[in-house]
């Protein structure tokens, strides 16, 4: 976990320049014009980058660049420059990912504060700015920032951050199944459910961004323009779904808190060493959530059956849209998350009693999660559909609609539904 006593978000300097992405590349060689205007950024708002603000017109120097790295001569006249008055300054800058709703840079330099750097620019061409609210998610990351839930905040720009880059591993799938590491997870997740950050609408947004998404997918195709979207062939069963599901989750309360609402594999990172905590570490290591550009105030159990759903994506993998409902965590793997996560809300005094597999509480929480993963695969089905209308990403998203609204169809007749609510009849999405 950070060190609480470092800088943190309400130190952070703003930029207001903007850094132009364009057509990217995320695979290429950055353009020397997106690395220099980055510097600019980093020189601007994060300490020990100030050197590079005596650049010269921040242009490499005459030993140019190699691929992603490039050497910059820098007056020795700033905080943090070399003794000489004028010597070279190597700065490497590359891509980590591009996704669908960033593009995340790291940044490297010499010395020793704040050497390597996180630079997340927001957009990347999945149209992602429509569906998040980068106001609360800024508000958000501030908080868990000073809480030690997420790395500093070292700075702002127009349409980005600049975040602590973290020393630690992202979880593969396989990783995130093993028990210790779900049991750690669980009590990570428990401890930010615990939290309650000031600035934020403090009412469940579940309903209010699935009705919202669920109206983006079935919006027009705009002047006539075709989309992946119009041929979707579910779309009024998606609708009876939306209506069916919202009379469910009417029999199934639970609390509201405040959630990550995307606890997928590539969300969550692991740095060995240490002594475990009781937040979240495993295995002498630390847990770190990272990436609440969806968290929001929901309902507990949203994020619990969303992260059971999320055992089943392999994003990296041949058919990165395609979940194999196979990998879903079983009941014995259900109850354990569950045991593990109501052991650390509890306190360790609770968490020593254990909480076994047939405990009332567990065997509640795991019906509980598992009627709002139920909501899961119905939300982010309106996403995927949603996204299929704007998003420039080379990703299946009409057939992950597809997958997510059979499932739903599937699963709300494997687990029995409360009384005196119809479940849809048997068939797939097509």
């Amino acid at each position: 976990m950070p060190p609480s006593d470092q800088s943190v978000a309400p130190s952070a300097t703003v930029c207001g320049t903007r850094l132009d992405l364009g057509k990217l590349d995320v695979h290429g060689e950055l353009p020397e014009s997106l690395r220099t205007a980055a510097l600019r950024i980093l020189a601007a708002c994060v300490d020990g980058w100030q050197c590079f603000r005596d650049c010269s017109t921040c242009s490499p120097s005459s030993k140019g660049s190699s691929g992603n790295s490039t050497t910059f001569s820098v007056k020795g006249t700033s905080p943090g420059c070399p003794a000489s008055p004028v010597s070279l300054c190597k700065f490497h800058m590359h891509t980590l990912t591009g996704g669908m709703s960033n593009v995340v840079f790291k940044c490297e330099k010499g010395g020793a504060v704040n050497s390597k750097v996180l630079l997340r620019c927001y957009g990347g061409g999945g149209g992602g700015d429509a569906f998040l609210d980068r106001k609360a998610e800024m508000a958000a990351f501030r908080y868990l920032a000073q809480a030690g839930l997420g790395p500093r905040l070292l700075g702002e720009f127009a349409n980005g951050r600049v975040e602590e880059f973290l020393e630690a591993e992202t979880l593969t799938p396989v990783q995130m199944r093993e028990p210790r590491m779900s049991a750690a997870i669980a009590r990570k997740v428990a401890a930010l459910h615990a939290l309650r950050p000031p600035g934020l609408d403090a009412a469940p947004q579940l309903w209010r961004t699935l009705r919202r998404w669920h109206a983006l997918a079935r919006g027009g195709s705009g002047g006539g323009v075709p989309h992946a979207a119009d041929a979707f062939d579910g779309m009024a069963r998606l609708g009876e779904c939306v209506e069916e599901l919202e009379r469910r989750l009417a029999a199934t309360p639970s609390p509201t808190v405040f959630a990550h609402n995307d606890l997928q594999y590539g969300n969550l990172m692991f740095a060995e060493g240490g002594e475990e905590d009781a937040s979240g570490g495993s295995g002498g290591g630390t847990l770190y959530l990272i990436d609440y550009e969806y968290s929001c105030y929901a309902p507990r159990g949203f994020d619990l059956g969303n992260h059971f759903c999320e055992w089943c994506a392999d994003y990296r993998g041949a058919a990165p849209h395609a979940l194999d409902w196979a990998r879903f965590p079983s009941d014995a793997q259900q109850r354990a998350f569950c045991a593990a996560y109501l052991g650390a809300a509890a306190g360790a005094a609770e968490g020593a009693r254990g909480g076994g597999g047939d405990d009332a509480a567990v065997r509640a929480l795991v019906h509980e999660a598992r009627e709002y993963a139920l909501a899961s695969h119905l939300l982010w089905a309106c996403w995927g559909l949603a996204q299929a209308r704007v998003s420039e990403i080379a990703f299946d998203y009409v057939g992950y609609a597809h997958g997510r609204l059979d499932a739903y169809l599937h699963f709300s007749r494997v687990w029995p539904a409360p009384e005196g609510v119809r479940v849809a009849a048997a068939g797939g999405a097509r």
